[in-house]
């Protein structure tokens, strides 16, 4: 077989491999009596090939397949909504869902039916229905040829997912550009995905892969990771508390957090990271209803109706909480369909009645998905088949297993192939040794794509590798690793030390770092990828103490709330100086974006000593003797300085003069503004145009009224209160505080 021999490449800067055929193919499923003559059977392979390249080049279907997440405050019902929605049993009891957790099953969203299958079969299916359709009567080959398999020369993988270098990417690159490449090689490791028949699978339905969010706040600055704009979003409230409750714990506790605050939350990330400008609206009919919608369309539904008695009641509970949410969040009032699905999640009622309201809620929602995602431009997208091809690749990650021996060969040849976490010219590099590559904007769309359906993670921004995640649930696992020490683990590294220190400022050293992964065995460049994707996400932050330049890492999850505020008896305090946007369009600063600033603000006054706590932080600036203490409101950041009262008369003065001068010259609060409305360019570009403003409260209506300002100075002429019900003037104490003409008054 002359396709076969010209498949493999001998070079000195490439591996040859060469197989024991049968073992192959044995291992691919493929059966050891032949069926066919071997002209024939010579016949139907080269036919085979002929329109798998065909289809390589040409082939591609409709897009099938969405993400559906759901999404809302922790323990209102999300994994149990989840559980029910796949017809599996509510178990007695959950652990709580660590940053996200991937079900294994998908929903047909054109007839509710749980399809109990990978991903892989449902694409491998597409390909082959592609492929076929290339010629008349093409069919898989039954038996294969004595021949050799040719992998390309990337650097072999090692068990801890390391990535290859630089010059020998170059070198491979190059070695490959001067020998012609044929994908047969691939063709035959995917033989054994194409072999399986999936009976259930019909290329005309619609899919819906099931995502499940945990709701603790101190994962929220992961989510942005897994959000995606072409998902189908399912935000989930208690019904049996309101919006202003406090949100309960599944330890009957009570966060200092509302259930209004946590709901704006994952309103902005889902919505606020939005790059698309256009506020286009659609229309979709639901019920035989017409729905005027903007994307990302995000379905709200509750959960607890074991605990309403009366549906009226319920209907009424459910109407008043999406009444006071889009109140609040109007500029996100055509994004969110208040689905009045209450479900029942309570454990162990298993009667008819229970039963049947269940079903109803999941075909409810159900029908409610489907109408919206037949709505969705992404449900539209023509997709080639090489993109489906590259997933499965994708989706198989370095064995990990150390005795290597449990591994087939073909397994071990196709980790040589993929490692966890690549960078965009691994990935670029992977595509043209496969035969699949076609421009750079084709591969990009594709990343695009799969990051959609939540395959896998790009980091495309902030970050010259471009790093793409190909095994998420591996990327999950390091990030719960990260997390778990400073929770269970009390016994490694110092860590009654390191938790303490850890709570009081949000600050690990690296050491404890190293240690969270070292379960992993990362090498030195895996690791650096790791760490500089939560950096891009903000997720750590690299500060320098002053201690001999020593190297920490603040971690803004780890905070507590403040316990007490700023003692106005021993502090002169300034009045507070808001900074932010008009409600009816930026609703909500996330918590990452307050984040983002104070990690800012850490580097810059890198000599001051700090307090930080959940949503506040204290700054002490030595050489001025003052604090500025930043706090994260709804809408806006509180700005505010103060420094201490001192008996003695000259002293006292002089501290003063201090701090003023420090206001005055150093003009933090300009600091301030000019880093938080670069933060939302670069970071929440739905609200880019937004226009970042200082406000002060009227004393009369309590309203906040921006200021005016030129050059960025305030205006400190006399302030007129635009409440029409108020129209109050006063001179407001907060410019006298910040805008300081004289130290010495």
């Amino acid at each position: 077989n002359d396709l076969y021999n010209a498949t493999t490449i001998k070079d000195d800067n490439c591996y040859s491999y060469t197989l024991e055929i049968e073992e192959i193919f044995n291992e691919m499923g493929f059966d050891d009596d032949p069926k066919l003559e071997d002209d024939d059977q010579d016949l139907e392979e080269k036919e085979y090939y002929e329109a798998y390249k065909k289809a390589l080049k040409q082939g591609s279907c409709r897009n099938t397949f969405i993400r559906a997440t759901i999404a809302g405050p922790e323990y209102v019902g999300k994994s149990s909504i989840a559980t029910l929605f796949t017809e599996q049993d509510l178990p007695k009891s959950y652990d709580a869902t660590q940053i996200a957790d991937e079900l294994d099953k998908m929903v047909n969203l054109e007839e509710y039916e749980i399809v109990d299958c990978d991903n892989d079969t449902m694409w491998n299916c597409k390909v082959q229905n592609i492929i076929e359709n290339q010629g008349d009567k093409i069919t898989i080959p039954s038996q294969p040829i004595d021949g050799q398999f040719y992998f390309p020369a990337i650097q072999e993988a090692s068990d801890n997912g390391s990535s290859t270098t630089s010059n020998s990417l170059q070198d491979t690159e190059s070695s490959s550009n001067n020998v012609e490449q044929h994908p047969y090689y691939f063709e035959q490791c995917y033989y054994s995905s194409l072999l399986r028949e999936f009976n259930n699978y019909n290329d005309g339905n619609q899919y819906a892969k099931i995502w499940d969010f945990g709701g603790q706040s101190m994962y929220y600055v992961f989510h942005p990771l897994f959000l995606s704009f072409n998902c189908i979003y399912i935000l989930t409230f208690n019904i049996e508390r309101e919006i202003d409750d406090k949100v309960l714990t599944r330890d009957n506790k009570e966060l200092n957090t509302t259930y209004l605050q946590a709901m704006q939350e994952w309103l902005t990330s889902i919505i606020g990271g939005n790059s698309d400008q256009k506020k286009s609206t659609r229309t979709t009919n639901i019920k035989n209803k017409p729905v005027e919608h903007s994307l990302p369309i995000i379905i709200l539904v509750a959960s607890r109706a074991d605990t309403i008695t009366d549906e009226n009641v319920g209907k009424e509970k459910f109407d008043k909480f999406q009444q006071k949410l889009i109140s609040a969040m109007p500029s996100y009032a055509s994004n969110i369909y208040s689905s009045g699905i209450i479900f029942n999640c309570k454990p162990g009622d298993n009667d008819k009645a229970t039963i049947s309201q269940r079903r109803d809620c999941i075909i409810r929602l159900h029908n409610i998905m489907k109408e919206f995602a037949k709505s969705l431009p992404f449900m539209f997208q023509n997709i080639p088949i090489r993109w489906y091809i590259m997933a499965t690749i994708f989706r198989s990650p370095p064995n990990n297993d150390k005795n290597e021996a449990l591994a087939s060969k073909t397994e071990r040849n196709k980790a040589i192939l993929v490692r966890n976490i690549m960078t965009m010219q691994e990935v670029k590099l992977l595509a043209k040794n496969l035969d699949i590559y076609e421009n750079d904007d084709d591969l990009t769309s594709m990343l695009a794509y799969l990051h959609d359906l939540g395959e896998i993670v790009w980091c495309s921004k902030d970050n010259p590798k471009e790093i793409i995640i190909t095994n998420v649930d591996w990327l999950l696992q390091i990030f719960r690793e990260i997390i778990k020490p400073l929770q269970y683990q009390e016994a490694i590294l110092k860590a009654k030390a390191e938790n303490d220190k850890a709570n009081k400022t949000g600050c690990v050293s690296k050491e404890y770092i190293d240690q969270a992964l070292s379960k992993y065995q990362l090498d030195e460049e895996t690791k650096y990828n790791v760490i500089a994707l939560m950096k891009t996400y903000n997720i750590i932050c690299t500060i320098r103490s002053s201690n001999e330049g020593e190297c920490q890492y603040f971690i803004p999850y780890l905070l507590s709330p403040v316990e007490k505020p700023i003692d106005s008896s021993k502090f002169y305090v300034s009045d507070y100086l808001y900074l932010g946007y008009e409600l009816d369009i930026v609703p909500n600063i996330p918590d990452r974006i307050y984040y983002c600033l104070i990690s800012f603000c850490l580097e810059k006054w890198n000599d001051s000593k700090v307090e930080l706590h959940y949503q506040y932080a204290k700054f002490y600036l030595t050489e001025s003797c003052h604090y500025i203490i930043i706090i994260k409101e709804t809408s806006h950041i509180t700005l505010q300085y103060c420094y201490q009262k001192i008996g003695n008369p000259e002293l006292a003065k002089s501290i003063a003069i201090k701090a003023k001068t420090s206001i005055r010259n150093n003009s933090p609060q300009n600091l301030v503004k000019q880093r938080l409305s670069s933060l939302m360019i670069e970071k929440m570009p739905k609200f880019r145009e937004a226009k970042t403003r200082f406000y002060v409260q009227c004393p009369e209506c309590k309203i906040l009224e921006h200021l005016k300002d030129h050059d960025d100075k305030l205006n400190i002429n006399t302030i007129q209160c635009q409440n029409q019900y108020c129209n109050h003037l006063f001179e407001s104490q907060a410019v006298i505080d910040w805008i300081i003409l004289d130290p010495n008054e």
